[in-house]
């Protein structure tokens, strides 16, 4: 099996070992210099941090945007809610206008009876007595 370093020539020599390559191909650090050794394992650690931190904000950003979804749902129904009131509230409008409109005719309406029982004379009381019960007297 031949393995290529970056440049993509060839780093392994049949019968021997590489310093810091296993035979499986798995870094050997204790086989590396030690300076060497300590940049490898900053890289490393400055890497899984890389990771962590990325992970973590992308579970950040999934948590926001299903925040953004869960106030945008509430703010559609507060707006449907919204409707529905301004809409009660134009029919009971439109049923007071009704309402102020039938008073004033029938305001109308007995102005006019009222100026004829003036002009005729009439009293303002029952002109009609009221009848007896028969069964009440006997």
């Amino acid at each position: 099996m031949q393995r290529t370093d970056v440049s993509g020539r060839p780093i392994e020599v049949p019968g021997k070992t590489i310093p810091g390559i296993a035979a499986d191909g798995k870094a050997r650090l204790t086989e590396l210099p030690e300076d060497r050794t300590k940049m490898v394992e900053a890289g490393v650690a400055a890497f899984q941090r890389a990771q962590h931190e990325l992970e973590t904000t992308r579970k950040e950003r999934d948590e926001a945007k299903l925040e953004v979804t869960r106030l945008k749902v509430a703010l559609e129904a507060m707006d449907a809610q919204q409707n529905q009131l301004e809409s009660r509230i134009q029919t009971a409008m439109i049923q007071r206008d009704e309402a102020v409109a039938v008073r004033a005719a029938l305001e109308h309406f007995f102005v006019s009876i009222q100026a004829q029982f003036r002009v005729f004379n009439l009293p303002a009381a029952p002109l009609i007595a009221p009848v007896l019960d028969p069964d009440a007297t006997a």
